[in-house]
């Protein structure tokens, strides 16, 4: 942070904004590019919950969201229960978890 406010003037950007309260939940496997809907049930998922989520990633293999950190554990719960994997034992926010499925998996990274 301090690296960056340094710049600012050279860069030209006006804030610098930080959070660390964030978490990331990831789903990943190779039999999403065959499977169409995978992308739109996460999202419903976590929308039907409340789960704001901050940033999305994707590759071929794998949908990355960032969302709030204490909400981490009740997103990995809702999309396991979605996609019909078997429920985690208890998830905690800053814990890495993986629960795999034959083509699916749900991730949880610290950030």
């Amino acid at each position: 942070m301090t690296a960056l406010a340094r710049l600012q003037d050279s860069i030209g950007f006006e804030s610098l904004q930080y959070d660390d309260s964030v978490g990331k939940v990831s789903i990943v496997g190779a039999g999403m590019k065959s499977s169409p809907g995978v992308t739109a049930l996460m999202f419903e998922t976590l929308a039907e919950h409340k789960i704001n989520i901050e940033m999305i990633s994707t590759s071929e293999i794998r949908i990355t969201t960032i969302i709030a950190e204490d909400r981490v554990e009740q997103a990995v719960r809702a999309l396991h229960a979605a996609f019909s994997l078997e429920q985690p034992e208890a998830v905690e926010a800053a814990a890495h978890a993986e629960a795999a499925a034959a083509l699916l998996q749900v991730e949880v990274e610290p950030t």
